[in-house]
């Protein structure tokens, strides 16, 4: 029943959910009335839940597709940095071992016992 119908019975003299019925067990009806109420804290309390899980699903998903990407670019960090270590060793190096041996000869030259100095 919805709570229109039941609000018109009540008002029609139908069923009163507050005042006990007639020939009912007021011990059976009261604990029906808080079965009742611990039901609907039960089912508002799961809407809470499935609202915070699918808050959290959500949360989730953003955190994964961020995290793909920062993999990504540190996949292509690392290749760039590769690529540059390369290039130095291979231009860069080549440049100082030459330079390197041009003044380990030019201080032979000036500090060699043949020399003039």
């Amino acid at each position: 029943m919805s709570e229109s119908e039941e609000e018109s019975d009540t008002d029609a003299g139908g069923l009163d959910l507050d005042v006990c019925p007639s020939g009912c067990d007021p011990n059976l009806y009261d604990n029906t009335c808080v079965l009742r109420e611990k039901r609907l804290d039960a089912e508002e309390q799961l809407v809470e839940e499935r609202a915070t899980k699918d808050a959290m699903v959500k949360d989730l998903d953003a955190l994964q597709k961020r995290a793909k990407a920062t993999e990504l670019a540190t996949k292509t960090v690392q290749q760039e940095l590769e690529a540059f270590q390369v290039g130095v060793e291979h231009y860069l190096l080549p440049a100082v071992r030459i330079f390197v041996g041009s003044l380990f000869l030019a201080d032979l030259l000036i500090h060699s016992p043949d020399g003039d100095t």
